[in-house]
């Protein structure tokens, strides 16, 4: 799968089921070496703040800097 299918994904699994089961798919991506698009969610995150949804904006901002940490931490081991 390509790093921006796997956003999707992630996406998917946030809106359906929440911010927890995103962030455990995320690891579990990163952890077998596969990309996720940081950029792509960061982009759903900004129309939502366009939508008024502020709420869900700070939400998947916080999946974007998890990404980050969970993708700097694999590259240390």
């Amino acid at each position: 799968m390509t790093d921006e299918e796997n956003a999707i994904q992630v996406l998917s699994v946030y809106k359906t089921k929440g911010k927890q089961k995103a962030k455990k798919l995320i690891e579990t991506i990163i952890k077998e070496k596969k990309p996720v698009n940081r950029v792509l969610i960061a982009k759903h995150a900004i129309i939502a703040a366009i939508k008024g949804k502020i709420g869900q904006f700070f939400s998947m901002i916080g999946l974007v800097s998890f990404a980050k940490k969970c993708e700097a931490k694999n590259e240390k081991i």
